[in-house]
């Protein structure tokens, strides 16, 4: 399915508002208003490949975790937790070493849902419509819109250096759409074109700019 792109078109109830999320690659978003409780809600875009971290652990591995607590399940010898879960993020760091940097395995999605939760910065706080889309193919990433920290948009995502077969790089992708009267709340731009550039920032601090 790569390059191939996928539309949907909803009716959705206008009390449908804030970010949407997902996975999903090169998106674009339309969004017109039914009547006045209904808003016609076009998302088109392209799959994405996205890494997937399984293990099975030793005793002796999981009690060589720096907190093996985080994966203990009541009951249970397994555990599992959703990308995006705000624990996903501090899993990847803990499991890269046995996993030796390799994803499990990966698989293709298309998919987007609602934003739920607090908002970062009073730009963000119309109720009334959708602000914008995020999207990425990382294994996991944050659960919520961006933050808006010293007028930077920061957002986290995790994942494996490797595709399965040890050797390949997995390349990441990221989309962020965003209404730009928003953008122009968040930067007091004027009614100029606007542009952007990603930069991506590694635990090690290395930063590797993306235009």
């Amino acid at each position: 399915m790569e390059k191939q792109r996928v539309a949907l078109t909803l009716r959705l109830p206008n009390t449908v508002t804030g970010w949407l999320n997902g996975r999903l690659k090169n998106a674009s978003i339309q969004i017109d208003p039914v009547d006045q409780k209904l808003n016609r809600i076009k998302v088109e875009a392209e799959p994405v490949v996205v890494p997937e971290v399984s293990v099975s652990l030793t005793k002796e591995q999981f009690d060589a975790r720096p907190d093996p607590s985080l994966f203990l399940r009541q009951g249970e010898i397994w555990n599992s937790v959703n990308a995006g879960n705000p624990i996903a993020l501090e899993w990847i760091k803990q499991l890269v070493g046995v996993m030796k940097d390799t994803a499990s395995g990966e698989h293709t999605s298309w998919a987007f849902s609602t934003v739920g939760g607090r908002q970062s910065n009073d730009c963000f706080n119309d109720k009334t419509r959708l602000i914008g889309l995020v999207t990425t193919n990382a294994a996991v990433y944050s659960p919520g819109a961006p933050d808006f920290i010293n007028d930077f948009l920061n957002y986290k995502v995790g994942g494996l250096h490797y595709r399965p077969d040890g050797k390949s790089l997995n390349v990441g992708t990221y989309d962020l759409l965003m209404r730009s009267d928003v953008a122009r709340c968040l930067y007091r731009f004027t009614n100029a074109p606007l542009s952007a550039s990603v930069s991506v920032v590694d635990d090690s601090g290395s930063e590797k700019r993306v235009e």
